[in-house]
């Protein structure tokens, strides 16, 4: 099976011969590589946080060349309104780490239709009352079949912009939407 391999171990990833993109892996940061690209042995993609679960990657195979699929992503991002902070084309990631949502809208719609973060104290959707810090990446790669496969990653916290400082940001769940609307952005524009 081609997915992502979960790295056991953080000697794996000194090892490693790449050198990618700092804006996917900030710089001071735990953050630390959950997926290698098995496809280019020796690079490892970096999705998001230590902690996060690969089964939460979505996987979207596309009948396009991995370099038509590559040329197509960063419209798709501007398409929904992600202003791209981080681009590394030698694994073919991109994204924006830490995109702040501070109105609840994305792409028109309201955050709670992207991701999950529970309710607001004064009643609603918190995703769509409160501050929404969301990172989204992408990597492409060479479809099992052939084609491609488009995988992308949603994490996100909220916070609320009236709460005291120092109440730590609440944990979201990504309900797939951005996901889908990120691959199916990317078939539209290969003919796919």
């Amino acid at each position: 099976m081609r997915r992502p391999i979960v790295l056991a171990l953080l000697a794996l990833a000194a090892a490693c011969s790449a050198n990618p993109d700092p804006a996917l892996t900030p710089a001071g940061s735990r953050e630390r590589p959950i997926a290698v690209n098995t496809d280019a042995p020796g690079v490892v993609g970096y999705y998001g946080s230590a902690t996060a679960d690969p089964e939460r990657v979505k996987t979207t195979a596309v009948n396009a060349a991995p370099d038509q699929v590559w040329q197509a992503l960063p419209a798709v991002y501007q398409e929904l309104g992600i202003p791209l902070t981080a681009n590394d084309p030698t694994i073919r990631t991109l994204g924006n780490r830490n995109f702040v949502v501070a109105r609840g809208k994305l792409a028109g719609k309201p955050m709670s239709t992207y991701v999950n973060c529970g309710f607001a104290e004064m009643g609603g959707f918190a995703a769509n009352e409160y501050r929404v810090n969301l990172s989204v990446v992408s990597l492409v790669r060479p479809g099992p079949q052939g084609g491609s496969e488009v995988q992308t990653l949603v994490e996100a916290t909220a916070a609320d912009h009236r709460a005291p400082q120092g109440r730590a940001p609440r944990p979201c769940t990504s309900s797939g939407e951005l996901e889908r609307q990120i691959a199916a952005g990317v078939q539209a524009r290969v003919g796919a």
